[in-house]
């Protein structure tokens, strides 16, 4: 600081003077520190009155033109893309995937491609509805506003729901649509799928994700036999009438997406104004406390009315008679995907899994939501004498289902369900 080195023999003088420099360097780091939060007090007001204030970090899609905010038109449209996209049940991996294919450029200046960390936190900025969260409570309509709130609200549900899924996916081209209702026998824990192999030819299984911290053996059980079981499985119960009956036209939940979005958005405000009555004890505060409270209720309200409605009614997302014939060749469709995703988490409480004595065997242990009734599969992969489904323990009679449903999807009889092919060739 003074370009002076002090030793063992330096005199007691230097030392104070060592001490002086000291002192002044902190006070001179404390006179910018408050300088700099007095700048920022006066802003956060400006903003608050709805004045202009250049912010050096302002969203990546607008540009200042004569104090003024004012929208990139490009950049714009492309943040109406990415929200349509994720609305319309695309992840955040597939949507920077085929933005980078398309040689679409980033928003920021430095940044080379699109990432899942840029379109999550895109997905987050309430910057896109025109507000300001850099005070509180948040300015309204402070920049131009890009998506609507119902798009805006919609988006923040869907992700609040995706929010268990941790870590990286070892495979992002393909959704795991048994994300969060397979579950570990054992200990009851979820079955997170895991990936190994060349990566000209990768392997997928289902792993326990405490076993693969060894807290208990680790069976790797193939993905593709697990989807596929459950799907037959849930099928053949008629559990899945609603998501293939084809007489009702399809219904847009997007209403209560958008109001469960928004519930979010209060409960942290709820959170937020509590922690701070706790520190002024602001009468302000506990009169902004009630009228949130009170949003809060309407808000509850209405999406328990939309559900209501909703459940009154019958619908579906496709024919039955695309389903059969398709279900094998859309299930690597990453859209159909999603849409059986959402609807096996609509209805599906827990999907324990778990190898049987056979090599490819597995078995499926189903419990329902809203229902008592459960689901037990057993696939023996090629032997089809010993594969069964129960229902509430009691084996599914052949007679039951529509024999047509049994042929091959592409429309011939080589490759019946695995379920029944033994007991469809005795009866024919």
């Amino acid at each position: 600081m003074d370009g002076k080195r002090y030793q063992k023999n330096s005199t007691p003088t230097d030392l104070m003077i060592a001490i002086i420099y000291l002192t002044r360097g902190n006070d001179e780091s404390e006179i910018k520190s408050k300088r700099v939060k007095q700048a920022w007090s006066i802003k956060r007001e400006m903003i608050c009155e709805g004045k202009f204030v250049k912010l050096t970090q302002h969203p990546n899609w607008l540009k200042i033109e004569k104090e003024k905010y004012i929208e990139i038109d490009d950049s714009s449209k492309l943040v109406q893309r990415i929200f349509d996209m994720y609305t319309s049940g695309i992840g955040g991996n597939l949507i920077a995937n085929q933005l980078n294919n398309e040689k679409i450029k980033p928003f920021s200046k430095n940044g080379k491609k699109f990432t899942f960390s840029s379109i999550e936190r895109l997905l987050k900025n309430p910057a896109v509805i025109g507000r300001c969260d850099i005070v509180s409570p948040p300015k309204e309509n402070y920049y131009p506003k890009i998506i609507s709130d119902s798009i805006w609200y919609q988006a923040q549900s869907i992700r609040q729901k995706n929010n268990h899924y941790k870590g990286t996916r070892n495979d992002s081209k393909k959704i795991n649509f048994l994300g969060g209702i397979a579950f570990c026998r054992e200990c009851g824990s979820s079955l997170v799928r895991y990936s190994c192999g060349p990566q000209s030819k990768r392997y997928q299984y289902l792993v326990c994700s405490s076993a693969k911290y060894g807290n208990h053996k680790m069976d790797l059980i193939d993905y593709k036999i697990a989807q596929e079981t459950i799907v037959m499985a849930i099928y053949q119960c008629n559990f899945l009438n609603n998501f293939i009956d084809s007489n009702k036209p399809e219904i847009n939940e997007g209403n209560i997406e958008a109001l469960s979005g928004k519930l979010i958005e209060v409960q942290n405000r709820i959170i937020n104004v509590c922690d701070a009555i706790e520190e002024t004890n602001s009468k302000d505060l506990k009169s902004r406390l009630n009228s949130l409270q009170l949003e809060k209720t309407e808000i509850e309200n209405k999406i328990i009315y939309e559900k209501k409605i909703i459940s009154e009614r019958q619908y579906n997302l496709s024919t039955k008679d695309l389903f059969i014939r398709t279900v094998y060749q859309k299930i690597d469709d990453n859209n159909f995907r999603m849409r059986i995703r959402s609807y096996f988490r609509s209805i599906v409480k827990a999907a324990y899994i778990w190898k049987d004595n056979d090599p490819k065997g597995i078995v499926v242990h189903i419990r329902f939501k809203d229902t008592t009734d459960e689901i037990t599969a057993i696939n023996k992969d090629c032997d089809g004498e010993k594969s069964m489904v129960l229902l509430n323990g009691e084996p599914l009679s052949f007679s039951n289902f529509n024999r047509s449903v049994w042929y091959d999807f592409k429309g011939n009889q080589n490759c019946l369900d695995p379920f029944f092919l033994k007991e469809y060739k005795n009866n024919c």
